[in-house]
Order: structure tokens, then sequence, then C-alpha cells
């Protein structure tokens, strides 16, 4: 298997709502040569559970930082 050749980095907070209008763009795009890494640095789980509908759709790297820990 060969690496994407776009990387769409999206870091986040909070904003599940935001987030959800963006990958819904993405995934109507033709184009499908990509990864896309989201870097969340949410206090909750509102960005994962909104990720969970997406699994099967985007190829997506969730990464969860804990900066208050």
């Amino acid at each position: 298997m060969s690496k994407p050749f776009i990387s769409i980095c999206i870091p986040t907070y909070q904003r599940p709502h935001l987030l959800k209008t963006l990958l819904d763009s993405i995934s109507i795009q033709t184009y499908n040569d990509f990864e896309i890494i989201i870097n969340d640095n949410s206090k909750d789980d509102s960005v994962e559970q909104l990720l969970k509908s997406y699994t099967d759709k985007l190829p997506i790297n969730y990464i969860k930082n804990n900066p208050w820990a």
C-alpha cells in the first residue's frame, strides 16, 4: 500500500458542527489519494463521537491530545 499523495491536516477544538461541514465537503470530492489527520485539543469527546460516523467514508487518522493532564 502506498502513502497518500496529500495529507489534509485539521486542528480542532470543540466545534464538531464546523468539522462536520468540512468533512462533508471533503467526502464529495472525486479526488481520493489523500488522508485526513485530525488533531483534537477538545476537553470533551464531541469530536471523537462525530468521527465515528465517518470511519467508513474517509481515511481519517485521529489524534486526541490531552494538554490539561
